[in-house]
């Protein structure tokens, strides 16, 4: 996920660093359930990066009315980074220390 995250800004390594996300999250429907962004930015996000720059033109598909620019994808995937990073870290810390003997 930082791998992808670290590496100059495109719509490629943004969308492999949101797949991290999702995949971290156990899924879309869990990721957006923690109303860290709203389905309909997740939409903008996929819709503009598939239509544009992952798959190959196709006439019969229609472009997203509202695509998403770059920078905003950018800003709402490092914001998505951030917090399942915030996630994954207090569930780590939480967690007993299996060497802490003292009850």
């Amino acid at each position: 996920m930082l791998i992808h995250l670290g590496k100059q800004t495109s719509w490629y390594e943004l969308y492999k660093t949101y797949e991290c996300v999702r995949r971290l999250c156990g899924g879309e429907k869990r990721l957006l359930a923690k109303t860290w962004t709203s389905s309909s930015h997740v939409k903008r996000f996929t819709r503009t990066a598939d239509y544009y720059y992952r798959h190959a033109y196709d006439p019969a598909k229609h472009p997203p009315k509202h695509p998403m620019s770059i920078e905003d994808a950018a800003e709402m995937i490092r914001y998505l980074v951030e917090q399942t990073l915030k996630e994954k870290s207090l569930s780590r810390h939480s967690r007993r220390n299996p060497l802490d003997l003292e009850d």
